[in-house]
C-alpha cells in the first residue's frame, strides 16, 4: 500500500501530460501531411491515365494507317468503320477508359459526320461534339471525325492548349468528365 502513496503523492508539476497547442500542433501537421500525399497520389493517377489515354490514340492511329494502306482512303466517320475496327482489333481496350471504370459506350470508340468545310476554324472542332458530350456519356472513349477529300481541319488540343492542323481524320479521347479533344491526332501533313 505504500507504494501506491508514494506513486500519487508527489506534486502535480511532476506528472507532465500533453498541452492542448501541442495536441493541435500534431494534429494539424498530420493532416498536412495526408493532404500532401492525397494531393500527390491525385497527381500520379492523373498523369498515369493521361499517358494512357495518349497511347490509346497512338493505337487508334495505327489502326487507321493500316486501313488506309490496305484501301488506299482513310474511313469514313459517320459509316461506324473505325468504331467496328476498334472493336475488333482491340477488344479488351473497347469497354475500357483510362479514367478508370468501363467507357461510356460498349465499343469504347465514337464517330461524328466528317468535317466537310475543310475547317480553317480552330473552335469548329471541339465544338462539333461538346454538346454531345455534356453529360459525360463518353468518358474516355475515342472520338474518330475524317474530314472529306483528306482536306486539312484545325483543332485545340485540351492536354496541351495548342491549336494543330490535321489532315484526313481527327482522332482525339473524351477525358473523365466527358469533354471532347483531350489530345488529337491525324495524318501528317
Amino acid at each position: 500500500m505504500s507504494n501506491m502513496n508514494n506513486l500519487n503523492s508527489g506534486p502535480a508539476g511532476d506528472r507532465r501530460g500533453f498541452t492542448l497547442v501541442e495536441v493541435a500542433l500534431v494534429t494539424v501537421l498530420g493532416l498536412v501531411i495526408i493532404a500532401g500525399t492525397v494531393i500527390a497520389y491525385n497527381a500520379n493517377k492523373a498523369q498515369a491515365a493521361g499517358a494512357d489515354a495518349r497511347k490509346r490514340i497512338q493505337i487508334g492511329q495505327t489502326v487507321i494507317e493500316e486501313f488506309a494502306a490496305a484501301n488506299h482512303d482513310y474511313p469514313v466517320s459517320g459509316a461506324n468503320q473505325f468504331v467496328t475496327m476498334w472493336a475488333t482489333s482491340h477488344a479488351d481496350e473497347a469497354a475500357r477508359s483510362p479514367w478508370g471504370g468501363s467507357a461510356g459506350i460498349a465499343q469504347g470508340a465514337v464517330e461524328d459526320s466528317p468535317f466537310t468545310d475543310g475547317a480553317g476554324d480552330a473552335a469548329s472542332a471541339p465544338d462539333k461534339t461538346s454538346a454531345v458530350a455534356a453529360d459525360g456519356a463518353r468518358h474516355g472513349c475515342l472520338h474518330y471525325t475524317s474530314v472529306a477529300n483528306s482536306g486539312y481541319v484545325k483543332v485545340d488540343t485540351r492536354n496541351t492548349g495548342e491549336t494543330k492542323t490535321l489532315r484526313a481524320y481527327v482522332l482525339s479521347i473524351y477525358d473523365s468528365s466527358g469533354t471532347p479533344w483531350f489530345d488529337a491526332a491525324g495524318a501528317t501533313k
